[in-house]
């Protein structure tokens, strides 16, 4: 496998590693998935719809068959979500978010996290959910008051799923460096 610019690797079983990166020019790049199946013996590869510019790709498994991909990128900058039930032999576009993923995480074939930072930025940082493979979003109320990060950044850390559905999120306020700790009981 030969590749230029990676930009997200998953590793859904311990034989199977799941690649993606970018070829060609930034105005004109190919954005291609290379999968192994047998610890990287051979692979195989598939060409992805292109979104220029691509800032970022996060790549989440549910299992070893289902995974979802979220593309950042564009001005204003998005999210262009894909989804596979083959592996990553083949992908189908899901859905799109109104902001770039900076967190991404699949914790079952049909329910999705996507987070936003809002570092650098007055926006305070976003979390979705979709519990219907990537069809539709809601974005999930942080229950951070706007006066808790009025120093700019916050950063949303990729939720950890822990047993029974709960949730354990992360929001840093990297300016004085305090930590929200978000949960939830409702998957």
């Amino acid at each position: 496998l030969k590749s230029s610019d990676p930009l997200a690797v998953a590793v859904p079983t311990p034989s199977a590693v799941v690649v993606v990166y970018a070829s060609g020019s930034q105005s004109a790049a190919r954005l291609t998935v290379a999968l192994t199946l047998d610890s990287g013996s051979s692979w195989l590869t598939s060409d992805l719809p292109s979104l220029t510019p691509v800032a970022s790709a996060r790549l989440a498994f549910a299992d070893p068959k289902t995974g979802y991909l979220a593309l950042s990128g564009g001005s204003p900058a998005t999210a262009a979500v894909f989804r596979t039930v083959d592996s990553g032999r083949t992908w189908t576009k899901t859905s799109s978010l109104s902001f770039p993923a900076t967190a991404f995480s699949a914790t079952s074939a049909s329910t999705l996290w996507a987070g936003q930072s809002s570092a650098g930025g007055s926006t305070q940082p976003t979390l979705a959910v979709s519990r219907d493979a990537g069809q539709s979003w809601q974005n999930v109320d942080l229950k951070v008051d706007a006066h808790d990060l009025s120093n700019g950044g916050g950063v949303v850390l990729p939720a950890r799923f822990i047993s029974g559905g709960s949730a354990v999120g992360v929001v840093l306020d990297p300016t004085d460096h305090r930590m929200y700790f978000i949960t939830t009981s409702d998957s």
